[in-house]
Parts: structure tokens; sequence; C-alpha cells
């Protein structure tokens, strides 16, 4: 048979899992555990090591230790990471909602010019009146089609928001009641 050579593994950084943060973090829990456990596990063997040989402590010079950091909990260096994900996504929401309103308030403004230009007619209507208003008309053809798509997909989404809000309120109406009804479990259950 023959074997191919194996090639060498690349030795990646022990710190770095990923691209994600949350990753990263919850790795470095694991890598003071292990060096923790190492130097707990040499200290114990040096001084095995020296009841057995007869020597004190008080004469064997200490060599130095690694520098072990307390653990810390995976929570305690994540929550601040949530959090700061959860008001950045809440500002970008909020401004997202405001440049929506805005956008709204244009659209009315928008309505009122249209009407406006429709109603007054040129005196003497020409070729460049009638290129004016099929331009128009096709511009307003391709806004209607797209307010139609959105009006269709925000109704979905609207009546997707009502629905959970309907779960919610029942839940908060009748309590563990309703959260633990067997009906309700087995009505949601997924299969």
């Amino acid at each position: 048979m023959n074997q191919q050579p194996q090639q060498p593994k690349k030795r990646l950084n022990p710190y770095v899992v990923g691209d994600n943060v949350l990753e990263t973090v919850r790795s470095l829990g694991g890598n003071i555990t292990k060096t923790a456990q190492d130097s707990a596990t040499q200290i114990a063997s040096d001084a095995l090591h020296d009841i057995i040989s007869g020597r004190t402590t008080e004469t064997v010079p200490m060599e130095p230790r690694e520098h072990v950091q307390p653990r810390i909990s995976n929570k305690e260096l994540i929550q601040p990471l949530i959090q700061k994900d959860l008001a950045e996504t809440k500002q970008k929401l909020d401004a997202i909602r405001q440049e929506l309103q805005a956008l709204s308030k244009s659209i009315r403004g928008l309505q009122q010019e249209i009407q406006t230009a429709v109603m007054e007619m040129p005196v003497d209507p020409g070729v460049y009146h009638l290129n004016f208003f099929e331009q128009l008309k096709m511009l307003l053809k391709g806004i209607r089609e797209r307010v139609d798509d959105s009006r269709v997909w925000l109704n979905a989404w609207n009546a997707n928001v009502k629905k959970k809000r309907g779960y919610w309120g029942m839940y908060k109406k009748h309590g563990t009641s309703f959260g633990l009804s067997s009906e309700r479990t087995l009505a949601t259950q997924a299969g």
C-alpha cells in the first residue's frame, strides 16, 4: 500500500477561533482552564518530588511560574457584548423608523403635487406637455407597482406581528394556565 506522506498540520493561534467575537470569548475560558490545570499539575508534581527526595521547600529556590489569571465566566465576558449589540440594533432601528416616517410625509406631499399638475391643464398643449405627462404616467405606474408590492408585504408583516401579539396577550391574560396547557402545547408542536 502506498501511503502518502502526512503533511504537517498548521498550528493556529489557540486564542483566535474565528471571525465571531463570541466564539473567541467562549474559547478563552477553555484555554485559561487548561493553563490552570497544567500549572496545578506541575506544582503538585514538584511538591511530590520534593517530599520523596527529602528536600524542603525552604531550601529549594522557587522557579518563576506562569501567571494564571483567575477564571472569568463566559457570561461576564459575553454579557457586555450582547448589551452593546442590542443597543446598536435598537439605535439603527430607530433611525430607520424616523426615515420611514419622513418618506411617508414626502409621499403625501408628492400626492398633492401630482393632483395639482393633473388638475391644471396647459393653455396651449403641445408635444412637450404630451411627453411630460407620458413620462409622469410611466414613473407613477412604476411607483404604484412597487407601492402595491410593499403593501402586500407590509400586510403580511403586520398580520404576523398581530398574531404574535395575540399569543403573548393570551399568555399575559391567562398566565401559566395558558402557557403550560397541554392542549396548546400539542397544537404548537412542530411535526
